[in-house]
């Protein structure tokens, strides 16, 4: 899908003063509250069960349900329901009886009677722990995730899934989901809600569960997610199921890069959590959307970082960090320093940076490979990437090097927008510009003793003061006066 114009999406990102609820919608006062604490509650239960019949039917008041309305249900449909809580502890049926998605909306549903019928008394058990956490629903983001599901969605998904698995897979995703269940805070009576109900910090406390739930209905080997899962600490699975959420390929190959790579906990714990940011902050319904191509004479504008959050720009923000992972062996301080760095940094940044550190191992080491390039044998060429991609002039300088001019407001003043290029233009532009700056650094440092490379740097400086069509000129004409097509690592008599 086409973006050709920026006014739609600032409709969906532009963020402000969110009107505060009224708080006298949100709670009872104080005195109203107490006197309610007050009333006998066995005896109120007590009067609210007696049977009451229409058209010869029996009916027993259950509660009010999720919307907020009394609800019946027919003395057999009650029978049934007895049997089953008569199965669980004193704690699980306290905890179901207080809650109407559990105790109206997940048992008023034919499925969960033959549901729990078909398990033994431990099974059920760890079910309904389950139930009670997908009770709680997740976090609302303001990037919708198609995967958050509804609890009552989230509970009949997790049905089918337990009753299609056969015994042993069954007891595993039994296992990890009371694992996750038990992570989950359902709130109290004194809690201050908003007006989507949970707060944001007790919705967090669901993510995980929802999100496997979410993960086992979609995923085609339950037993390998629940096997990637359990090769990492509990804080590294809930940044894994968070990627999972994005993307489940993306899941499996992080999964696959962890396990066929020595890297120490330390490095996986920040590679988790750097990956699992970045699907974070992805807008997953912005998935096949990418900025227009446009002709050279279309005078289209955008803003300048507005596809950031696209599916597209996150997907290959992820996967640009698995190729380096996979194609060079860094060392664990090479990966902690890069993997900090990038997490100290907002999405554009992280962009720019990934791309020199893409493109420029690329124009240092070559394309092609027949085995990961050992990074602590080349320090000299890691040193270089690293003061190019440290340095926020060289960032600002690969990032704008995407668009056109800026744009002018009436005033003269340069407005947030950009003309854009073509998108061959655009990637053309980006690579050279990377390029031409790693080959005039790794020629200045080798040129220098002491791997000063402080005159690219005043380069860049030069260049990110002049005008698009300057700017990307004298960028053509430093990669055509360097390039040559070999690894600069071979062309050391060209220093």
């Amino acid at each position: 899908m086409d973006i050709s114009s920026s006014h739609l999406f600032n409709r969906f990102f532009k963020t402000g003063a969110s009107t505060q609820p009224n708080q006298s919608q949100l709670s009872a006062p104080t005195g109203i509250r107490q006197s309610i604490d007050a009333i006998d509650n066995e005896t109120l239960a007590s009067q609210s069960r007696q049977p009451q019949e229409k058209d010869g039917t029996q009916f027993i008041y259950a509660g009010l349900d999720s919307s907020g309305h009394g609800h019946y249900f027919s003395a057999e449909r009650q029978e049934a329901i007895d049997a089953v809580l008569e199965r669980l502890s004193p704690e699980q049926q306290h905890a179901i009886r207080g809650n109407s998605r559990l105790n109206i909306d997940l048992m008023e549903n034919d499925q969960f009677t033959e549901f729990a019928n078909s398990l033994t008394d431990e099974e059920l058990n760890k079910a309904i722990d389950a139930f009670i956490g997908l009770a709680t629903s997740a976090e609302l983001r303001i990037m919708y995730r198609a995967d958050i599901l509804s609890p009552a969605n989230a509970m009949s998904d997790f049905m089918d899934i337990v009753s299609a698995a056969e015994p042993e897979l069954r007891q595993q995703i039994l296992d990890q989901a009371v694992q996750y269940a038990s992570k989950v805070h359902p709130g109290d009576s004194q809690q201050t809600y908003t007006q989507n109900g949970h707060t944001k910090e007790i919705r967090q406390t669901a993510n995980d569960l929802v999100n496997f739930v979410g993960q086992l209905k979609n995923h085609d080997n339950p037993e390998r997610l629940i096997n990637n899962l359990q090769q990492l600490s509990a804080t590294n699975q809930s940044h894994l199921l968070e990627i999972y959420s994005l993307d489940q390929s993306l899941g499996d190959r992080v999964s696959s890069t962890l396990q066929n790579h020595n890297l120490s906990d330390d490095v996986q714990g920040q590679l988790l959590e750097f990956l699992s940011s970045v699907s974070k902050e992805t807008a997953a319904w912005t998935k096949g959307f990418e900025l227009s191509n446009r002709a050279p004479d279309d005078d289209a504008t955008v803003i300048i970082d507005i596809d950031d959050f696209f599916y597209k720009v996150g997907y290959e923000m992820m996967t640009d960090t698995l190729d380096l992972i996979e194609n060079y062996s860094f060392t664990d301080e090479q990966l902690l320093k890069m993997t900090a760095e990038l997490s100290s940094l907002d999405r554009s940044n992280q962009r720019a940076y990934l791309e020199i550190t893409t493109t420029g191992f690329k124009r240092l080491f070559g394309n092609e490979n027949s085995h990961p390039i050992d990074m602590s044998e080349h320090e000299e060429a890691f040193a270089t990437i690293s003061a190019l991609r440290e340095d926020e002039d060289t960032r600002n300088l690969v990032f704008f090097s995407r668009m056109g001019e800026q744009r002018m407001n009436d005033n003269g003043t340069g407005s947030n927008f950009y003309y854009l290029k073509g998108r061959d233009e655009s990637a053309k532009d980006l690579t050279e510009t990377v390029e031409a700056l790693v080959t005039h650094a790794w020629l200045n440092q080798k040129k220098n003793s002491n791997g000063d490379i402080s005159d690219t740097l005043q380069l860049v400086k030069q260049l990110g003061q002049l005008s698009a069509k300057e700017r990307d000129a004298s960028v053509d004409r430093v990669w055509a006066l360097s390039f040559v097509d070999e690894p600069l690592i071979n062309q050391d008599h060209l220093s």
